[in-house]
């Protein structure tokens, strides 16, 4: 099966009855795949073990974890208990903002209706700059 190329009439906008489009949804591959290692995971790891391969894996990692390993530290407590949530602060030196918000009272503007956009603009930067209009 080759290689579809992209062209202007590969492009064009589906219509009904078009072939192209997959009514069945994503192939059933990624399923059948996961069912398959899961089922292969709690088969007996050797004839004379009575432990399955998953626990041969998960005792495996853990004495890594014990070792020192820091990526198998991270995927077991990972897989043990969670990912820890991340967050992002974004702030200035010693933690003060980065910006002042600015603050607008329009009832301060009481002919703001009767002006232009441009006007406006000037007068808030001037209540900004701590300039009375």
């Amino acid at each position: 099966m080759g290689r579809t190329r992209t062209t202007l009439q590969n492009m064009r906008a589906f219509k009904k009855g078009d072939p192209r489009i997959n009514r069945k949804g994503p192939p059933t591959i990624v399923k059948d795949i996961r069912e398959f290692i899961r089922a292969k995971l709690h088969e007996p790891a050797s004839k004379e073990s009575d432990r399955t391969k998953l626990e041969v894996i998960t005792a495996k990692l853990l004495s890594m974890a014990y070792s020192g390993n820091m990526r198998a530290v991270e995927l077991a407590m990972a897989y043990g208990y969670g990912k820890p949530t991340e967050s992002i602060e974004i702030a200035g030196a010693g933690g003060k903002q980065l910006f002042q918000p600015l603050v607008v009272n329009f009832k301060m503007l009481p002919d703001a209706k009767r002006k232009s956009n441009k006007a406006l603009e000037k007068e808030i930067r001037g209540l900004k700059n701590g300039k009375d209009g």
